[in-house]
């Protein structure tokens, strides 16, 4: 990669290593409410739907993968975005 400046500080690029491990498969599971996900954790205080590694395309492009946490209802509800490294 070509190395770039910020400021007077050269920025030095590596390129990434792709994962060995194979691509995790899409799936909806249900949790009741009640669930925790470790004992000591708080509980879920209604139905759950989870769709775990769903594949999401960003304007550029770029594929992430995403676990969705959605209420099991149609009322319209706000969203959390939590952004993290990785599993």
């Amino acid at each position: 990669m070509v190395p770039f400046k910020v400021g007077s500080v050269d920025v030095l690029m590596r390129d990434t290593l792709r994962s060995q491990a194979p691509p995790a498969e899409p799936k909806t599971v249900q949790l009741l409410a009640g669930h925790k996900k470790r004992p000591g954790s708080r509980s879920f205080p209604c139905p759950v739907i989870l769709d775990q590694d769903q594949i999401l395309t960003l304007r550029d492009g770029t594929k992430i993968h995403a676990d969705i946490f959605r209420p099991q209802t149609d009322a319209k509800v706000p969203a959390n975005r939590t952004l993290s490294t990785g599993k």
